[in-house]
């Protein structure tokens, strides 16, 4: 029992620490999405309106989605980086995940209610809360689902070939050796792990502002060994690399790897 606690409290401290990285990132684009859209419908001349409060209960449904799904893709990258998933978790996730999407919805209605539209009697707080709830796509099916996914793709992986890597502080070599029982071994340095990572994203992700980004990222992470900060590093630069992860995956249980050891 106690190794589950253990077990558990780290994938909590992991996903709380992912999510937060998203949840800031998230907040801020649907901000600047609501200033948009309010200032495309008032050069409309049409700022209070129906349909202005369902374009707002449509963005923030959609923002929820993004929410909701972020905190479950989080708990489920705590589970597998622990190697710890059972019956009992995946259905406290379950709940914990549509209860951060009831909870969710239940803010953006109150939040809206003081708003001009709903004060002339526009549209009412369940009216918002419907139409905010149409556009939040994720349901228990699909929770469940995905747990399912994690589970499978844990089970095929045990059945796979197995990368063990040892990561050193001080070590300029690569070396894999394949043993007749499909182990690779790798040994890899630190240095290596970070410049690998940076030339896939150089030559993988197109000059702008998101290989600007996912650069200071790794940078920050790299600054962050053996710290204290270094998981909340981890989860930065994995949330701003989200879209390229085809790219890195090769070099992630390397850096995984390093995660491990600052935890410990």
């Amino acid at each position: 029992m106690e190794n589950r606690d253990i077990a558990i409290r780290k994938v909590r401290q992991f996903a709380d620490s992912a999510y937060t990285a998203v949840l800031d990132s998230c907040t801020n684009d649907f901000r600047k999405e609501l200033a948009d859209l309010r200032a495309q419908w008032a050069a409309n001349g049409m700022v209070i309106s129906g349909g202005m409060s369902k374009a707002i209960a449509e963005a923030r449904g959609k923002h929820i989605s993004k929410l909701v799904q972020a905190r479950l893709d989080a708990l489920l990258e705590g589970c597998e980086l622990y190697g710890f998933l059972d019956d009992h978790l995946a259905a406290d996730i379950v709940k914990e995940v549509m209860n951060l999407k009831e909870k969710l919805i239940a803010n953006s209605q109150m939040a809206t209610e003081q708003s001009i539209d709903l004060a002339m009697g526009l549209v009412s707080r369940e009216q918002f809360g419907q139409l905010v709830r149409s556009e939040c796509k994720i349901s228990h099916a699909s929770v469940n689902v995905q747990i399912q996914r994690q589970s499978l793709a844990a089970t095929k992986k045990e059945l796979s070939v197995t990368n063990i890597y040892h990561v050193h502080g001080h070590n300029p070599r690569w070396n894999t050796n394949s043993t007749d029982n499909s182990v690779n071994v790798v040994t890899i340095s630190y240095e290596e792990v970070f410049s690998n990572l940076r030339n896939e994203i150089v030559s993988g992700v197109p000059e702008g502002n998101e290989q600007r980004d996912i650069l200071e990222k790794l940078r920050l992470l790299e600054e962050a060994q053996n710290s204290s900060s270094f998981a909340k590093r981890y989860s930065e630069f994995i949330s701003a690399a989200a879209n390229h992860m085809t790219l890195i995956y090769p070099i992630i249980p390397a850096l995984t790897e390093i995660l491990h050891k600052t935890l410990r």
